[in-house]
């Protein structure tokens, strides 16, 4: 178990460095990968193809510290795209299936306490992913997915910068090899009520780099991250075949980023906390064609950038 810590900073260690040092190394990505949709573990026949393409924004209207406390003068605007493809081939008679996506896009101008760390734009790291429905009842439409996601670290970053587009947009801010798992369920109650509840536990390695590119500190430390979890649910509403509304939850926990020197003392960079509220409108065009509309906003967050505003489009293609 790790200890506890407490937080010693000399006198002569700047703020601003050490805004810079939790900008570099710590938690302040948006925490979009592996968010679930309204009714996305309703499986598919087996050999099915889905090309998804997501088209995101999100307005950073506030900095908040690991203890809560907000950083006056801080902002940034997120624009993300993703492309991820899945193939659904049947094991033992179960759905089961290998999914590929990476985002790309830009950190405008993220500020933090009036100083301004410059734009990020570039590719994610990639994602690879394999999941199973070892439980399917489609008379009943209950389904319950396990699914496990790799990041390697193949995404555009420089550990000279302060901020770089791929382990912002990468789960928790690192950049480094991630693991997560993901239990998901589903169930549909009577012909227009039903409900999706996701789980995610994260699994992260520790990264090493600069204490603060250009700031003439010849200092390189090891960030430490604790695992952090995430829960995910959707209450949804079907009003016509090809209509579905949905209000949502997601909140993340735990993943506290950390790192211990002689010179700064124990210093929090980040962590997971993040309570966010969703609302999403699903769209059938075609029996082979969706479309989804999400607005979504953070109501508590602690160790990053408090999304205040968001909105997402996904289009989905099955084949």
């Amino acid at each position: 178990a790790m200890k506890i810590m407490t937080e010693r900073r000399t006198a002569n260690w700047p703020a601003s460095l050490l805004v810079g040092a939790a900008l570099l190394l710590g938690s302040t990505g948006m925490a979009f990968a592996q968010e679930i949709e309204p009714n996305d573990f309703t499986p598919v026949p087996d050999g099915t193809n889905i090309n998804l393409a997501y088209f995101s924004f999100g307005h950073l209207g506030a900095y908040d510290q690991t203890d809560g406390r907000n950083i006056p003068g801080s902002s940034g605007n997120a624009l993300i795209g993703v492309e991820r493809f899945v193939h659904y081939d049947y094991l033992f008679g179960h759905p089961a299936g290998l999914q590929l996506f990476a985002g790309f896009g830009s950190i405008s101008d993220p500020i933090v306490g009036g100083t301004n760390f410059g734009t990020a734009t570039g590719v994610s790291n990639v994602s690879l992913s394999g999941f199973f429905f070892p439980y399917a009842n489609f008379e009943r439409k209950e389904y319950l997915v396990v699914a496990g996601f790799l990041y390697p670290p193949t995404g555009t970053y420089d550990k000279n910068k302060p901020v770089n587009f791929a382990n912002q947009y990468q789960p928790g801010g690192q950049y480094n090899w991630t693991g997560d798992v993901q239990i998901g369920w589903q169930h549909s109650v009577g012909n227009h009520f039903s409900y999706d509840v996701a789980f995610d536990a994260r699994f992260l390695g520790d990264t090493t780099g600069p204490i603060q590119p250009g700031s003439g500190i010849p200092l390189s430390v090891t960030t430490h991250h604790n695992n952090d979890y995430r829960l995910q649910v959707w209450l949804n509403w079907k009003w016509t075949p090809a209509l579905r509304t949905a209000i949502g939850y997601e909140g993340w926990f735990g993943g506290l980023d950390y790192f211990d020197t002689p010179l700064t003392g124990t210093v929090h960079t980040g962590s997971s906390f993040e309570q966010r509220l969703r609302g999403s409108v699903v769209i059938w065009l075609s029996p082979r064609l969706q479309t989804v509309l999400e607005i979504n906003g953070d109501v508590a967050r602690a160790g990053g950038f408090r999304q205040t505003v968001g909105t997402e489009l996904r289009v989905a293609y099955i084949f």
